[in-house]
């Protein structure tokens, strides 16, 4: 296992600590997480929603928002048992103010600063050898059937699946920028099984995917000319080496 010990306080000195004017945070009761007939969940009930001038987190655990701040999916990142439980377990609403002059596009930056700051995170990387899959394209005109012009919004129509699973789930709907973005959702969603791409084309793309399996995943992608192969890669792990509960607002 090749180490790289980069702290979250290098990163963040990196980008000349771009921060947020001013965020305000609250922890999620467990009320706050049920949905009810009577209080049904939303399109913006969870997630991150990045609007002019202001960042609002909502119902997100410390992983996904650290997913966000370093631009990789939730399963590679790590730490102790007591951390990891941390991190997954809490759940938090922030409302962030993004300083004028500052674009939208420097969010995760300015994520990784909050983190640091009030969440006091210390965390480093680690390049790991793992045992998975490696995505291949064997068809390129395949795989120009899943290209897209935009990403799906909130609020747009119900995208209905080209196809049905008789004995399982229907199929996830699964969009990247790039088959290398796309290998790393795949990886979340097929969990422990870690996948790679080869190589990453550019898209954007939207993938229809039965998630019930590896095997099936891999069989329903053949269909945009992807193949699998088992390998033995390199990753990219954010592993946490501490984390607390956020400073006073």
């Amino acid at each position: 296992m090749k180490i790289s010990f980069v702290s979250l306080a290098l990163l963040s000195a990196a980008t000349a600590q771009v921060r947020f004017e001013v965020a305000s945070i609250h922890e999620c009761r467990a009320d706050e997480l049920v949905f009810t007939p009577e209080h049904p969940m939303q399109p913006d009930s969870i997630g991150v929603f990045i609007n002019p001038g202001q960042v609002v987190i909502r119902r997100m655990t410390l992983n996904r928002i650290v997913s966000r701040a370093f631009g990789i999916v939730p399963a590679q990142i790590t730490g102790a048992p007591n951390v990891q439980r941390f991190l997954s377990q809490l759940h938090y609403d922030i409302r962030a103010k993004i300083p004028e002059g500052v674009s939208q596009s420097q969010v995760p930056e300015m994520l990784r600063s909050l983190l640091e700051e009030r969440f006091n995170i210390r965390a480093h990387q680690e390049q790991r050898m793992v045992d998975g899959y490696l995505m291949s394209v064997g068809d390129a005109q395949a795989l120009e059937t899943a290209r897209i012009k935009n990403f799906r919004k909130f609020g747009d129509p119900a995208i209905r699946p080209p196809w049905k699973s008789d004995d399982g789930p229907p199929p996830a709907s699964i969009e990247a920028s790039s088959t290398g973005g796309f290998a790393d959702v795949l990886s979340e969603a097929i969990s422990p099984t870690v996948v790679a791409a080869e190589t990453s084309v550019e898209g954007p793309f939207r993938f229809w995917v039965d998630i019930g399996s590896p095997s099936a995943a891999f069989d329903s992608l053949k269909n945009y000319g992807l193949r699998f192969g088992k390998s033995r890669f390199e990753k990219t792990y954010l592993v946490v080496d501490s984390v607390g509960h956020p400073s006073e607002n």
